[in-house]
């Protein structure tokens, strides 16, 4: 008998993108009829998703039967994610997910993140635009907490930050991003390689560390830092990391399938950003496609990733710049040191990835 689920999402689904917003819905549709699920999208544009809705519910008159909902939140309130972010959709997403909810379908539903939540979202977007936005956020939380049977977050963490009516009527469950098990193996050299992939907006993305590591290592015939980040993003951001250029980082604007080779170059992920309240919790996508490269990871302590990347043993944690320095002195001196890390990230890609995610939802949903 065909399985048949239905995937929500207030945006399209891309099949690549440089986000992890767009990288994940993606990649969870693939994993979900990878594992045997006919799959319904509700995605797209509102239109789109009113007409696939209008579908599925004359499907279920019909006599069709659905085992589960599995909904990605969008960065955006629901009702604000077309592209002129009008709300001319404002009920049309929690409207279907409470009538699910009465068809007695159940509802999982990932959460992507609270950065709305904190102060350098309303700092970074103008004042009535904030205000605007603030009362259909609360809106989606509030039809999430009678729909939804299960909320998915990149990490449990992140229910600390989540208002406590909201905690106290959920029931969680941990759903970070998953790997693709794409090893490779750069050639053997006598230099140590290292890759960042991702954002360079200073407060929450201060790469600042990174920087003020690269300047204070002397030695810049043994050591590479390949940073590839967006080209807009670097063209504005770029002064503001001006007194830490040295000639040791290579700044790349390369994503998706581009991205392959520098992987394949790189012998270790390096996450090394100035510390922010909001990163205790997130799980980015890129930490997991290091992964899935077989990267080991070098981080700075006290956020979620560096939790996750001490409980896999798939790296290092570090305390300050002049600890990274010695690790990578130790690593270039000692070559075993990455090979046996390489080792634990090969088990940890094969463990985490995105077919196990569905896996999860589809074993927390179906009874």
């Amino acid at each position: 008998m065909i399985k048949t689920m239905i995937f929500h999402h207030p945006q399209p689904v891309y099949e690549s993108g440089f986000s992890g917003s767009s990288v994940r819905p993606y990649q969870m549709i693939k994993a979900f009829k990878r594992i045997g699920y006919e799959v319904e999208e509700v995605a797209g544009s509102g239109a789109r998703r009113k007409e696939a809705i209008s579908k599925i519910k004359d499907e279920l008159r019909e006599g069709k039967k659905y085992c589960f909902i599995y909904s990605e939140s969008s960065t955006m309130p629901s009702a604000l994610t077309e592209k002129h972010h009008l709300p001319l959709y404002i009920s049309l997403d929690n409207s279907f997910l409470g009538w699910a909810n009465s068809h007695e379908i159940p509802i999982g539903l990932f959460y992507r993140d609270i950065y709305w939540m904190f102060d350098i979202y309303k700092k970074s977007i103008k004042f009535h635009k904030y205000y605007a936005a603030l009362p259909f956020y609360y809106y989606d939380l509030i039809c999430y907490s009678k729909c939804a049977q299960v909320i998915f977050l990149p990490s449990l963490t992140m229910k600390e930050a989540l208002p406590t009516w909201f905690n106290s009527r959920t029931r969680f469950e941990e759903l970070p991003p998953g790997t693709t098990a794409m090893f490779s193996s750069n050639k053997p050299s006598n230099m140590v390689k290292m890759i960042y992939v991702g954002g360079i907006k200073p407060p929450l993305y201060d790469l600042t560390p990174l920087f003020k590591l690269a300047s204070t290592i002397s030695d810049q015939q043994k050591f590479e830092i390949n940073l590839v980040c967006r080209e807009e993003e670097w063209e504005i951001f770029n002064n503001f990391y001006k007194p830490f250029l040295t000639p040791y980082i290579k700044i790349l604007h390369k994503s998706g399938d581009n991205l392959a080779s520098v992987y394949e170059d790189a012998d270790i992920f390096v996450l090394l950003r100035g510390k922010h309240e909001y990163l205790r919790f997130v799980m980015p996508v890129k930490v997991f496609e290091a992964i899935s490269y077989g990267k080991p990871i070098i981080t700075n302590n006290h956020t979620e990733v560096a939790r996750f990347v001490e409980r896999e043993d798939i790296g290092w944690v570090v305390n300050s710049i002049d600890e990274a320095k010695e690790l990578l002195l130790n690593i270039l001196a000692d070559p075993k040191m990455l090979e046996e890390k390489k080792q634990k990230v090969f088990k940890a890609a094969e463990k985490h990835t995105w077919i196990n995610r569905a896996k999860k939802v589809a074993d927390v949903l179906v009874k």
